[in-house]
C-alpha cells in the first residue's frame, strides 16, 4: 500500500503488506501467542523524518498504555508491530506484547513481521492501516492520511468492539494468565482454555467448566432465580410478569410505586429501568424491555444503594457499590458543563476495552432534572448530587466505587448463601441495601439478582481476575513436554521418553503426525501433523505429560501447538521436506529453540545444533553421547556441559548420569521380546530425563520398563 500524495508525483516512500499468512493456534520464535505472519516489502528514503511519523502514530492511534518504541533504536518493523497491536487493543482485541521480526529479505527491502492475534482480520486489516500511516508520513501527506485514517481507525474501533471475544471479562482473564506465566489458546467460539492437559481450566468470560449449564439457565430466568431464592428464605422483591404495557402498568398499581421494569432473562443490566414513578414511564420501560426480550418483568423497586458482591468458591472475593450515572456541583458550572468534563476524563470512552462509559443527556436524564426542578442549564450547588440516571450500570454511565471493605459479616454471608443456593461456582450478586456496613437482618435488603456471568469489572476490580485464576488453575497450569527434534518415525526415542515419564506417575501422551495416544488409548488417529496431535493430547483432561516427535516439515507452517516446553530434545538436524541447507536449518531454529523454558539435550554429533547452541547462554544443557564423554572435548562448544553418556567400548551396556553408572544389564526385568535401541536414543532418553528434574531411579525404572537391549550390542 503507498500513502496518498498532494503533488501528484510518485511516492518516496513505498511500504507494501505482499503477503500474510496465518496458523490458527500456532505458537513459534518465542512468541507466547499465536500470530499472523506477514511480509513487508518497503523503500524508504534516507531523509525520512521518523520524528514526524512517530508523532502523528501517537496522535491518531488510541493508546493502551504500553511502552513505545524507543526513537533512537526503533526500525520499520518495531514501529509497524507496536501499533498493529495497539490498534487491536483499542478494537477490544487480547494482545499481549508487540511481536517479533522473524526474517529479513534480500538485502535491506524486505521483513517478515509475527503480529501477535486472537483475530486474523484484525490483525490485518490492522496492519494495512499502519502501513498507510507510516507511508503517508514519509511522503509528506501526513495531514491529509490522519484524517482518512481517523475515520477507518473509528470503523475498525467501532466494528471489532462489538466482536470482542466474551465480552470484558475474557481480555482480562488471558491477561492475567499471561502476566502469571500460565499458558492458554481459543478452544472453538469464545471459549478458551488456560493451562495444559490435566491442569487444564476452560473459560468462556466468567463462566467456567465447572459452572453448571442449569444454574446458569436458572439464573438468567429471574422469575425462576426469584422463586428459588424465596424458598430458601432469602431477601427478594415482589415481581410479576407482564405481555403488554397495559399489563405492565396494571402490574405497577398492584405493586405499589416506585418500580423496576427489567428483562426477565437477559443479564448485565440490559434495558433495565428503576425507579419508576408513573404510568407513562412504566409504559416506555415496557417497549425498550420489550425489544430485547419476549419476557418482561415488573418488580416492586427497593430503595437502597446498589451493590455487587462477587463470590467465587463459596467465598465473597469483592465487593463495590454502582453509583448511578450523574453528576456533582460545583456551584459555577452547569449541569450541562458537569455532563461535558465528566465525559472528557481519559477512563470514559466509547471502546470496549474501556472501563467506564460516556453519560449520555436524553429523555431518562431530562425526566430526572425536571423531577428537581432542575435543567440542563441549572447551576447546582457546591456538592450537590445531581442523578442522571434511575439505574446504576457502568454501560449507561454509571461509576463503581470499591465497598470490600465495609461490607458488614451478614450481608457477607447472605451473599455467599445466594450463590451456594444457586450452585454457582462464581456468582454476582445485585444486592439493594441502605448501607452495606450494617446486617441486612436489621435494616433490610433485597437481593434483585444472581448474576451467573457476572462482569467482575476492571474499574475497582482487575486485580481479581490473577487471583481467581490461581484458585482455579492449578500451579502455571503447565504440564511437563519433551518436544524431540530430528526423529524419524521409527524412532524408538519418544516412546523411551514416554516409559521415564510414566515412571514418574505421568499419564504421558505422545504425538506425532501419525498418531496421538495416551496410555494405549489413541486420542487422535492419523492427524496429519504434530500440532493436530498433540492439541488433541493439550486438551484432554487426562493427559500429564506430552512428548511431541517433531519429524517433518509440517512443523514451518502448522508451527506448534504450546507456546512453552520443559524441555528440548535436539536429535537430529533434518526433517522430512525441510531442505538440507544452512538457510532452512536457520528457519527452523529460529522457531524452535525460543519455546524451551531452559532445558535442551543435545546429541553430540549434531554438529549443526551444537553452533546454534552457542548462543543460547541461559539454556541448561544436557549433551547426550554413545562413546566418548563429551564433557572432556576440547571443543568450545561441548566442553563443561552436562553429559550423559552410554559406554559400550567394552562389551558392556553402562550409562553414566549424573555422577551415577548403571549398568543396562542389571535393570532386565520380567520375559518376553524386547526392543532393540540404538545407543544414542537410551543416552538421549536418560539425558531427557535429567533435563525435566527426574532423579535416577526414575529414569532406571523408565528404562527398565521399556525392556530395551541395546541394538550395537546385541547385534
Amino acid at each position: 500500500m503507498t500513502g496518498p500524495t498532494t503533488t501528484g508525483t510518485a511516492p518516496r516512500c513505498i511500504l507494501k503488506v505482499v503477503r500474510r499468512a496465518y496458523s490458527r493456534g500456532g505458537f513459534g520464535y518465542g512468541l507466547r501467542q499465536e500470530f499472523l505472519k506477514a511480509v513487508i516489502e518497503y523503500a524508504v528514503p534516507q531523509d525520512a523524518d521518523w520524528d514526524a511519523v512517530d508523532r502523528m502514530l501517537c496522535a491518531v492511534i488510541p493508546r493502551s498504555g504500553a511502552d513505545l518504541p524507543d526513537p533512537a533504536a526503533a526500525t520499520i518493523g518495531s514501529r509497524m508491530l507496536h501499533w498493529t497491536a495497539e490498534l487491536q487493543r483499542a478494537g477490544g482485541q487480547p494482545v499481549f506484547g508487540h511481536g517479533k521480526v522473524i526474517g529479513v529479505g534480500a538485502g535491506s527491502g524486505a521483513l517478515v513481521l509475527a503480529c501477535p492475534t486472537v483475530n486474523v482480520a484484525a490483525a490485518s486489516e490492522a496492519l494495512l492501516i499502519v502501513a498507510d500511516l507510516i507511508s503517508g508520513a514519509i511522503d509528506g501527506a501526513g495531514a491529509e492520511v490522519a484524517g482518512v485514517a481517523r475515520q477507518r481507525i473509528d470503523s475498525f474501533v467501532k466494528f471489532y468492539s462489538t466482536d470482542r471475544l466474551g465480552g470484558s471479562n475474557t481480555p482480562l482473564f488471558l491477561r492475567a494468565a499471561f502476566d502469571s506465566g500460565m499458558p492458554w489458546f481459543r478452544v472453538a467460539g469464545d471459549v478458551f482454555q488456560i493451562g495444559m492437559g490435566s491442569k487444564a481450566r476452560w473459560m468462556e468470560s466468567s463462566l467456567s467448566d465447572v459452572t453448571p449449564a442449569i444454574s446458569m439457565r436458572l439464573a438468567r430466568n429471574k422469575i425462576a432465580a426469584a422463586e428459588l431464592l424465596r424458598q430458601a428464605g432469602l431477601p427478594v422483591p415482589a415481581h410479576e410478569l407482564v405481555q403488554s404495557a397495559a399489563e405492565a402498568v396494571a402490574a405497577a398499581g398492584r405493586l405499589g410505586y416506585p418500580v423496576v421494569v427489567k428483562p426477565a432473562d437477559r443479564d448485565g443490566g440490559l434495558a433495565v429501568a428503576a425507579g419508576l414513578t408513573s404510568d407513562a414511564g412504566v409504559s416506555r420501560a415496557y417497549e425498550t424491555a420489550r425489544k430485547v426480550s419476549q419476557n418482561v418483568l415488573v418488580e416492586k423497586h427497593v430503595e437502597g444503594r446498589d451493590y455487587r458482591l462477587v463470590v467465587h468458591d463459596g467465598r465473597m472475593v469483592w465487593a463495590l457499590e454502582r453509583v448511578p450515572g450523574g453528576v456533582t456541583g460545583d456551584g459555577i458550572s452547569t449541569v450541562e458543563q458537569l455532563v461535558v468534563r465528566l465525559n472528557q476524563e481519559p477512563a470514559r470512552a466509547k471502546r470496549a476495552d474501556a472501563p467506564l462509559k460516556p453519560l449520555n443527556f436524553d429523555r431518562e436524564a431530562a425526566e430526572l432534572l425536571a423531577e428537581h426542578g432542575l435543567t440542563l442549564q441549572s447551576v447546582p450547588a457546591s456538592g450537590q448530587r445531581i442523578r442522571l440516571r434511575r439505574a446504576a450500570n457502568v454501560a449507561s454511565g454509571g461509576t463503581p466505587e470499591a465497598a470490600f471493605e465495609r461490607v458488614h459479616p451478614d450481608n457477607r454471608r447472605l451473599a455467599e448463601r445466594a450463590a451456594a443456593v444457586m450452585r454457582l461456582d462464581i456468582a454476582g450478586v445485585d444486592l439493594l441495601i441502605r448501607d452495606v456496613s450494617r446486617s441486612w437482618k436489621e435494616i433490610g435488603a433485597a437481593i434483585c439478582e444472581v448474576n451467573a456471568q457476572p462482569t467482575i469489572g476492571n474499574t475497582t476490580a482487575s486485580h481479581l481476575y490473577g487471583q481467581m485464576l490461581k484458585r482455579l488453575v492449578k500451579g502455571d497450569g503447565r504440564i511437563p513436554i519433551a518436544m524431540i527434534v530430528g526423529v524419524d518415525e521409527n524412532s524408538a526415542l519418544p516412546a523411551l521418553v514416554t516409559h521415564i515419564l510414566e515412571a514418574a506417575g505421568l499419564r504421558t501422551a505422545i504425538a506425532s503426525s501419525r498418531q496421538a495416544s495416551v496410555g494405549g488409548r489413541t486420542l487422535h488417529d492419523a492427524p496429519g501433523n504434530l500440532f493436530a496431535a498433540a492439541r488433541a493430547a493439550l486438551i484432554d483432561p487426562d493427559v500429564d505429560a506430552v512428548v511431541a516427535a517433531v519429524s517433518d516439515a509440517s512443523v514451518l507452517s502448522s508451527c506448534l501447538p504450546f507456546d512453552r516446553c520443559s524441555t528440548i530434545v535436539l536429535a537430529g538436524s533434518r526433517l522430512a521436506g525441510v531442505a538440507d541447507s544452512p538457510a532452512a536449518f536457520n528457519t527452523l531454529a529460529q522457531l524452535l529453540l525460543p519455546v524451551s523454558l531452559g532445558g535442551v539435550v543435545v546429541d553430540s554429533r549434531q554438529d549443526a545444533w551444537r553452533r546454534v547452541l552457542k548462543s543460547a547462554h541461559n539454556a541448561q544443557i544436557l549433551v547426550a553421547s554413545a562413546g566418548a564423554d563429551p564433557a572432556s572435548s576440547t571443543e568450545p562448544d561441548m566442553a563443561g556441559h552436562e553429559a550423559v553418556v552410554l559406554d559400550t567400548s567394552s562389551g558392556g551396556c553402562r550409562l553414566r548420569l549424573d555422577g551415577t553408572t548403571i549398568d543396562l544389564e542389571d535393570l532386565e526385568s520380567g520375559d518376553g521380546p524386547r526392543t532393540a535401541c540404538a545407543p544414542e536414543d537410551i543416552a538421549l532418553a536418560a539425558a531427557t530425563g535429567l533435563s525435566m528434574g527426574l532423579g535416577v531411579d526414575v529414569i532406571c525404572s523408565g528404562l527398565a520398563a521399556a525392556r530395551i537391549t541395546v541394538a550395537a550390542v546385541a547385534g
